[in-house]
Parts: structure tokens; sequence; C-alpha cells
């Protein structure tokens, strides 16, 4: 029954109003508020997952962070005695401790570096910061080994099971790897503005990290240095690895082309948790519209552009030296569809002088309900083959093998499985905020319309449709 009124209210109101003018305004009162908590202001709520395992209380180092952190199947555990109690066959306590066992033997340290100077918002010089991550060179090590940059997702961090599995596979395959931070984040000094910045200035804080990549522990050349990104992580190493045409590849995982892609499906998700189908049909293209242009300007109000460097404005200005990329993501990814990557692989093939396109990869696989960022799970052998030739295709390297590496043939997982530690929506639903929404958005229309006078004629509504062939979600 609410539902329905919900539903008669909306759709009777905004064909009679013209321009939605009602339903802008209810939506940038009672939604907006919280979707600019939930996607981009870090002081209200997003702390909690952009600093989790980073507490100097804690004292986590990679001797052990395995046994102190969050895995699918199994939530928080503090010792391997907690593996024993693991659910959905995804996680084997035997292969866990030898991941632990490899990076106790190789534990790397934890390093600290500048992100690179840029200019954001109007015009004006970004905010340099002192970032933090883990340098963990792989097995045997020289200076000569080349290196790879790991870049966090949304609401991610360095010290997450994502972060240092894939440590994990690229230095059993012999290269060295920096897990780096964005600022804000973990062991990275917070910077004045507080807002997850997606274009503006993540790009050079992925930049600073390679730029000390290239010469921590001695220097290498910068051809012997790339970049992996994932979710937002991704978007962010995208537009890096076009802004600095030294880079010689980048592996995207799943990542968003646009700030607003890495919206759209949390915010689709929270609306279907709360409005009925119907609503939704006639309603979210608008709704998804109103309540994007409110972060954004929201945004802007702290000097942050959201869209200040956008992948498919970037890309096409590289150098035109066939650099290779290589874009993986799941077919049944829930949280950024993988049409995102069917789309970047487009736009890569489109500039074949200055990029080469190695594979596009696009397993399936529902890894316990977990299906963004999870192919390294769920294919995991494969997944640690096709890192280790693509690399090796950019480093030049002869084989993947290298002295000291360990065999590429065990896996970390038995079986898919993940839980509910995800990137999923900033908008978690549930009865109670389900039963709140409704009645604030119906509330506020009904107050908003009071005020408005009933005119003789009114135009239809404008209201267009989400199309998922229109968006990277």
């Amino acid at each position: 029954m609410k539902e329905h009124i919900v539903y008669v209210t909306v759709v009777l109101v905004s064909t009679m109003l013209s321009g939605c003018s009602l339903v802008d305004k209810a939506a940038s009162k009672h939604i907006s508020p919280q979707a600019i908590d939930g996607f981009i202001t870090i002081d209200k709520g997003i702390n909690a997952t952009i600093d989790e395992y980073c507490g100097s209380e804690q004292n986590l180092d990679m001797t052990n962070l395995t046994e102190n952190t969050w895995w699918p199947g199994c939530g928080y555990v503090t010792s391997f005695d907690d593996f024993d109690n693991c659910e959905g066959g995804c996680i084997t306590k035997d292969m866990v401790k030898k991941m632990s066992d490899f990076n106790k033997k190789h534990p790397g340290k934890k390093v600290h570096y500048k992100s690179r100077e840029g200019i954001g918002f109007e015009g004006k010089k970004l905010e340099t910061i002192t970032l933090g991550g883990w340098w963990l060179p792989a097995p045997n090590a020289s200076d000569e080994t080349p290196r790879i940059v790991v870049q966090h997702g949304f609401r991610a961090n360095s010290n997450g099971f994502r972060s240092i599995y894939l440590g994990y596979l690229l230095r059993k395959n012999g290269f060295s790897v920096l897990l780096t931070n964005l600022r804000d984040h973990c062991y990275s000094g917070a910077s004045k503005e507080r807002i997850v910045e997606w274009g503006h200035a993540y790009p050079y804080d992925v930049l600073g990290a390679w730029d000390y990549a290239t010469e921590v522990d001695g220097s290498i050349n910068a051809s012997m240095v790339g970049i992996l990104g994932y979710s937002m992580g991704g978007f962010a190493a995208l537009d890096a690895f076009a802004l600095e045409g030294s880079i010689p590849g980048a592996w995207i995982d799943s990542a968003p082309l646009t700030p607003r892609a890495g919206f759209e499906v949390g915010f689709m998700e929270f609306l279907k948790g709360v409005l009925s189908e119907k609503f939704l049909k006639h309603l979210a293209g608008h709704l998804t519209g109103t309540v994007w242009k409110d972060i954004g300007d929201d945004a802007k109000k702290h000097g942050v552009d959201l869209e200040h460097h956008l992948p498919e404005e970037e890309l096409p200005k590289g150098p035109h030296t066939a650099r290779k990329l290589f874009v993986t993501a799941n077919k049944k990814d829930n949280t950024v569809n993988f049409t995102s990557s069917e789309k970047l692989a487009k736009l890569i093939k489109g500039l074949p002088d200055q990029y080469t396109l190695e594979e596009l990869w696009l397993p399936e696989g529902d890894c316990n309900g977990q299906t963004h960022v999870a192919d390294m799970f769920t294919h995991s052998d494969t997944y640690s083959k096709k890192l280790c030739e693509f690399w090796s295709g950019v480093f030049g390297t002869k084989t993947c093998d290298v002295a000291g590496a360990e065999s590429k043939s065990s896996r970390l997982y038995a079986e898919p499985a993940e839980g509910a530690h995800t990137f999923a929506s900033p908008f978690p639903v549930s009865p109670i905020l389900a039963a709140l929404f409704a009645s604030l958005f119906v509330g506020g229309l009904v107050v908003t319309f009071a005020r408005y006078r009933v005119r003789s004629h009114y135009e239809p509504c404008s209201i267009r449709m989400l199309d998922p062939e229109d968006s990277a979600l």
C-alpha cells in the first residue's frame, strides 16, 4: 500500500509539473544529502572502511595481516584457528597459511612518498599529500626486477584482502609490488577537502606512487614499472596511464569509466530496495541525474571536480607508442557492469597507434554472492597466469618464472566464495530505512506540492529511463 501511494503521488505530480521541478526539490532535500555522505564525504561514515586494519594499535604488517583482516566466507579473523569456522568452502586453511608464510618470509616494509604535483579545479594547484603504503620486493629481487603499483578501490586500502592477495600473486610470479593508498586512506596523509576525489587528485596520487616505485631501493628504468588498478582504483590508474606516457602498461580490473558510473549502480540498488518497480520505471533516470548533479555541485564547493580527468577524454591525448593494456571484468558484476570494460576496450581499439589491447577478459563467476573484483578468486589459477603473461610481455621478460619465485599452481580459494564485505552501494537498505525513505519522500512531495498554485495548463514531465547501454554500469 505504501509503495502504491508513493507511485501514484510521484507519477501524478511529476506529469503535472513542468520540468519535474517538484521531484527535483524532493530528491535534493531527502535523497541527495545521504548520497553525498555515502559517496564522497569522508568524515561522515566512509572513515570506517578506508582506514580499516591501518590503526597503530593493531600493529599490523605483512607478517600478520593475513590472519588479522576480513576474509570472504570467514569474516574478521584474528588467528589461523578462525579459518576453521569459514563457511562455503571458499578458503582452505592450508592455502591461506601458504600466503601468510610467503609474506612472513618476504615481509617488505612500510614506505612514504609524495603525490605528484598537478592542477585541479578552476586552475588551482592540487594539494600535495604524503602517501603511504607497502613496498614488497619479489623473492630474490634485484635492481632489474620489474615493479608494479597496485591501486585499491572505493572504500578500501592497501591492507584489504584484495590488495594483499594481488600483491601475493604478483610477487609469486617474480614482480616487485608497491601497495599504495590514496590520500585520506590508511597510511596516507589527510587532505583539506576530505572528499573522495575520483578524477580530481587521485590520478596524481597514483602517479606519485609510480614515481616512487621507479626509485625505491635503487632507481630503475620507467619502462620496467607498471600500474594495476581495480574498481575506482582502475579508474584512477587509467587516468594516470593517460597522463604519464612513460608508464609501459596497465592492468585494469572492473573499473567504471566515469565517477557517475561508479555511483549509479549502488544508487539504483538503494532505490530498488525502497521503491516499487513502477516508480523506478518512471523516475529512475531523472532521480539519478538530479542526485548526481547535487553530488558534483557539493564536491565543487570543496574545490573538487570529480570529473576533472576522465579516461575517455585523457586516453586519446596519450603518446603514439602502442602501450599495452589488459582489461578484465566479471560478466555478472552487480557493482560495475561489465559493459564498462567493453566500452573501454572499444575505446582502446580505436586508438591503435597509441595503445595495444592485449586482452579483454570477461569471465563469469559468483564468489558466494560477490561478483565485483572477484575473478582473482573465482578463477585464481587463470588470473595468476594471465597476470604473469601480460606483465612479462610488457616488460620483455622471457618467462614468468624467476629464481626464488614460488609455484604458480597453488591457489588461495578452493571454490568461488565471497561474503558481505564488498564495494557495494553506499546506501545500505533496511526495513527501517525503507519506511523512513518512503515517508520522507512522500511527505516532501506533499509539502512541496502544497506550495504550488494549481495552474490551468501543465506540460508533461520529461523523464529519461535508465538504459544499461547508456551507462558504464
